[in-house]
């Protein structure tokens, strides 16, 4: 690690306090400005996972979802990113936040997000909205989210740094994050 702290991988992926940058190094291994690494030296204990309730998606996914990570869903506008990742959040893990940023203010945003949760056959009981992006951390930990889906990333002015914080908390938590992104007319 950037640091040079040494410590024990408990969860993936593993932070150094600083924050500088993460590793899967294991203890006793020397970390200071590492740039490569032995592989008898990482951990490969499996990963937690959540099952989708879709066979064939958990098969892909060598189990489930895998808890402390997450998503970049990219795609065409209409392709359906928004259905799936609320019904899986909503359908799997309980309870979720979805991050309603660009459909307008509340209430019109919670209702096109419910309507959308509902026509993708999600569950409503232990799904929250919110479109607060400046507070979406304090808002997922006041209700124990599991889930959190973020629908568009491209509001906030920073993705990048947004998205890594969403890993951050994921990993923090044992949870899962969903982000969605839309591809420009030039498919970027």
């Amino acid at each position: 690690m950037a640091c040079g702290a040494i410590e024990r991988c408990d969860f993936f992926p593993p932070d150094c306090e600083c924050g500088i940058e993460r590793s899967w190094v294991q203890s006793g291994s020397h970390l200071s400005k590492i740039k490569l690494v032995r592989a008898n030296d990482c951990d490969s204990r499996p990963f937690d996972r959540q099952k989708s309730g879709e066979s064939d998606l958990d098969d892909m996914l060598g189990g489930g979802w895998p808890l402390g990570f997450s998503a970049l869903v990219w795609g065409q506008p209409g392709a359906g990113k928004s259905r799936l990742t609320y019904r899986w959040a909503s359908r799997v893990f309980s309870p979720a936040l979805i991050l309603c940023l660009e459909n307008g203010p509340a209430p019109r945003c919670y209702t096109l997000a419910r309507q959308l949760l509902e026509h993708a056959g999600g569950t409503i009981a232990n799904v929250h909205f919110s479109n607060d992006a400046e507070n979406w951390e304090s808002h997922a930990n006041s209700i124990n989210a599991k889930a959190i889906v973020v629908d568009a990333i491209s509001i906030f002015s920073d993705p990048v740094a947004t998205l890594e914080r969403l890993a951050h908390w994921a990993a923090k938590n044992k949870a899962f994050v969903w982000s969605i992104a839309h591809s420009t007319k030039a498919g970027d």
